[in-house]
């Protein structure tokens, strides 16, 4: 090969990677957290429904989480120190009572984690890394009144 032709394939290279490099800088970047979701201390069930049961209706509340509001927060402060996360400068940590709202919730009804995600707004990649924490954190709480037989 002479030496234009191959001065030419380098310039025909060189300008397909910067077209390469150009196109990549167009695309649109990916949401860090989805909108609807952002709305969870607006909307989500613990900061609206949860609230309005234990003010209004205390049947409802124990229908909804299979406990009553003074059985949840009991259960709360024995098992919040473990399943509370700190605060990051990237996002605020998912507090302790939704966490066990929605365990409290998957128990008793056994809905699928993608119901759960839009009934409390908390994305089902998240529920499925708490939930077995929560549920370490309550069995650890209740071993003294849990009686397995061998």
């Amino acid at each position: 090969m002479s030496e234009e032709v191959v001065i030419s394939m380098i310039r025909v290279i060189g300008e397909m990677i910067l077209l390469k490099h150009k196109k990549r800088g167009l695309k649109k970047k990916k949401e860090w957290v989805r909108k609807w979701i952002q709305r969870r201390n607006n909307l989500g069930v613990t900061n609206t429904l949860i609230k309005e049961l234990a003010i209004e209706d205390h049947k409802s509340f124990y229908n909804f989480l299979r406990m009553n509001e003074e059985m949840f927060d009991t259960l709360l402060n024995k098992v919040s120190k473990r399943i509370q996360k700190e605060d990051t400068v990237m996002r605020n940590a998912l507090p302790a009572n939704l966490k066990l709202q929605v365990a409290c919730r998957f128990l008793a009804t056994g809905d699928s984690l993608a119901s759960l995600q839009y009934l409390y707004r908390v994305p089902k990649c998240s529920i499925s890394k708490f939930l077995p924490e929560v549920f370490d954190a309550i069995y650890e709480a209740l071993q003294d009144y849990i009686m397995v037989r061998i």
